[in-house]
This record gives C-alpha cells, sequence and structure tokens, in this order.
C-alpha cells in the first residue's frame, strides 16, 4: 500500500496519507458531530419525560406506604 493516496472524495485530487484529505476530514467530522447533536436533542424529551414518570411512580408508591 502507497503511503501516500489520493482523496477518496469525488472529484478530490488532494494528496493525502490517510483515506481524505484535510478539508473532507473536517466536513465529515462536523457531519458526525451534526448527527450526534440531533440523535441527542431527539432524545433529550422523551428521557425527561421518562425521568419524571419514573419520579412520580415513586413518590405514589413511597405516599402510599407512609400511611400504612
Amino acid at each position: 500500500m502507497p503511503l501516500i493516496n489520493t482523496c477518496h472524495e469525488r472529484d478530490c485530487r488532494t494528496l493525502t496519507m490517510g483515506e481524505l484529505c484535510v478539508d473532507h476530514e473536517r466536513l465529515a467530522d462536523a457531519r458526525l458531530f451534526a448527527r450526534i447533536g440531533t440523535v441527542f436533542g431527539r432524545l433529550r424529551t422523551p428521557a425527561i419525560a421518562l425521568a419524571l414518570a419514573a419520579f412520580a411512580a415513586y413518590l405514589g408508591r413511597a405516599s402510599g406506604t407512609v400511611g400504612r
């Protein structure tokens, strides 16, 4: 395997030691961080609702045992 390759992105002729040139690596990182942010954004609201429901269930059980 050669030490220096051309970038694997279409129409990019930049020589690099990795699969992608520095510019395309930065774009790939930015896309990855955007996807991670989107996933966390989508999961945040259901996670908060689940935590509140679990806490309410705990309080309901705790208040039911106090009166006995």
